[in-house]
């Protein structure tokens, strides 16, 4: 499995979260980073989310090197809602086009649903359940 090494955009604040009963958001990063450092206080993490936290790339060895979240600017995720698994882009303001039509051309080859924000809009692609879900879900 990949090692996160420097990388610590899962505490920057693109995701949504809680660490020790503190919000976590975009724009809030974790109270607990010093950027280009990692955790201030790494022993004592919480075990959720931040030692069970592992994003897609690191997973997925069939995801290029250069999506790893530090150098792409994007977290992939996996997610479930109503039993159709899908994997969600958290992408940040600077993230390239490119990342978006690599994750297009990546659900095709792998039958996999997939979700992604643009413009402050959920987006989604997959099959007709989990479409279905996230229309009524989302779209309400």
């Amino acid at each position: 499995m990949r090692e996160c090494g420097d990388c610590t955009k899962c505490c920057e604040g693109w995701l949504n979260d809680k660490i020790n009963d503190i919000d976590i958001y975009p724009g809030k990063p974790c109270p607990l980073l010093q950027i280009g450092k990692g955790c201030t206080d790494y022993e004592n993490r919480p075990k959720n989310p931040c030692q069970t936290f592992e994003c897609q790339w690191k997973l997925d060895p069939s995801i290029p090197e250069d999506l790893k979240p530090s150098i792409s600017g994007s977290i992939l995720t996996e997610k479930e809602i109503d039993g159709s698994h899908y994997v969600m882009l958290h992408r940040a303001p600077d993230t390239s086009p490119e990342v978006l039509t690599w994750l297009f051309f990546y659900a095709l080859r792998n039958q996999k649903n997939i979700a992604w924000f643009t413009n402050k809009s959920m987006h989604w692609l997959g099959d007709s359940k989990f479409t279905q879900t996230m229309n009524n879900t989302f779209r309400q």
